[in-house]
């Protein structure tokens, strides 16, 4: 930190805490892995932690390439909202995306699930 006092003009400043987990995401990070031609789906599962409530309120993919993304509202009495995730390919490709989900809580109004998809060539034994 620098201030301006001349007999101490920079001194380092240490900040310490605990940082409360307010949204549990699961998984994060996506990796699928399929052949070409195949349809590859999983599911992410975003629940709040006790005292955090929330609702999600859209999502974005960032690239556009490929990855569809569906928001699915808690069951009745429940609390874990679900994100559907989909891609497709008719072509031995990478695919990596970002899927941003908005919130409503203003501690945390956005978060990220990034999406990684492996298509490979079919097997022709």
């Amino acid at each position: 930190m620098r201030t301006d006092d001349p007999d101490n003009a920079k001194f380092n400043l240490i900040i310490t805490g605990q940082v409360q987990k307010i949204i549990d995401v699961k998984p994060s990070t996506v990796s699928l892995n399929g052949k070409v031609g195949e349809t590859l789906a999983t599911q992410v599962s975003i629940r709040p932690m006790d005292g955090y409530d929330f609702k999600l309120t859209g999502l974005k993919a960032r690239f556009n390439k490929g990855v569809s993304a569906q928001l699915v509202p808690p069951a009745q009495g429940k609390n874990t909202w679900t994100v559907k995730i989909e891609t497709r390919s008719d072509k031995a490709t990478d695919i990596y995306e970002v899927i941003t989900v908005k919130t409503d809580n203003p501690l945390k109004s956005k978060l990220t699930i990034r999406v990684f998809a492996t298509f490979t060539a079919p097997d022709n034994s």
